[in-house]
């Protein structure tokens, strides 16, 4: 089935030693790895016949990644492709370390 196909894809992927991607930045092409950055990828039922990837992205220190990215790369689209997905991010620990930030200057 489709959504067996989807699973087996998204277990294929994570289950990967190293995932290297090409950016783009400042004009110059960057190899990076980030498969450390990667925590999780998971594949649920959207309403309407649709799905719905989740995916837990470490976002510690000095590290990030562009949901955008890492579906450009997990499906092989290009950026016009990637763009008709919706992304929603439901991380709260950014909120919560913002709001700690704050509250300890003196």
């Amino acid at each position: 089935s489709d959504e067996e196909t989807h699973r087996r894809h998204i277990s294929q992927y994570v289950g990967r030693e190293s995932i290297v991607i090409s950016e783009t930045r400042k004009g110059k092409v960057k190899e990076r790895e980030i498969r450390p950055l990667i925590e999780s990828i998971s594949l649920g039922r959207a309403d309407g016949d649709g799905y719905r990837l989740e995916v837990v992205i470490d976002q510690g220190e000095g590290k990030s990644l562009n949901p955008w990215t890492l579906l450009k790369d997990l499906y092989n689209l290009n950026e016009n492709e990637v763009r008709a997905f919706r992304v929603v991010k439901t991380d709260a620990q950014i909120i919560e370390a913002g709001e700690y930030a704050l509250r300890n200057r003196d």
